[in-house]
């Protein structure tokens, strides 16, 4: 083996370490992600797929990275939007979704990790109070952390199930 041949084999395969180095990372802050609202996990995970196909030897079926596409967008969506249909739901208003969403950012800022959880209920139960809407104000908030863990619960196995369609494809 030349100079040249040895040099560049090592090259790449000190790229391919540090390819498979950040795309360990990108997974797991996409696990991070889908429980902090701050980060959108999936499609962080769906980056680190991405990179591991698209720069490594190691090759995923088109067929799965389009329904990985599609499911991480549905998951998105649904993540943001399951929030305030659960408080719907239960019962909110107008006034109570937009107090789980200032309740959802102030939280996150304010008090986390536990604000996470507690700013849209809250939110949800002080935009209740505000509608009137006193006896069911607590169900309403409790509305909020259901529809919060639904999304929650849904980005953790996308993104779950990324990681273990990584290990496969690596292993």
């Amino acid at each position: 083996m030349t100079l040249i041949n040895l040099f560049a084999f090592y090259y790449f395969w000190l790229m391919e370490i540090l390819i498979l180095i950040i795309v360990a990372i990108l997974l797991i802050v996409g696990v991070i992600g889908s429980v902090i609202p701050v980060l959108p996990g999936p499609p962080i995970s769906y980056s680190a797929i991405l990179l591991l196909h698209f720069f490594t030897p190691y090759q995923f079926e088109t067929g799965l990275l389009i329904t990985l596409a599609i499911i991480v967008v549905v998951i998105t969506f649904l993540d943001y939007w399951l929030q305030f249909y659960a408080v719907k739901k239960f019962g909110g208003g107008k006034r109570a979704t937009k107090g789980t969403l200032i309740g959802l950012l102030f939280g996150i800022f304010l008090f986390p990790p536990i604000g996470i959880l507690l700013g849209p209920f809250v939110g949800a139960y002080v935009g209740a109070k505000i509608e009137g809407n006193d006896e069911n104000a607590i169900r309403i908030a409790f509305g909020s952390i259901l529809g919060f863990l639904g999304g929650t619960v849904m980005k953790l196995l996308v993104s779950g199930f990324m990681i273990y369609q990584s290990i496969v494809l690596i292993f």
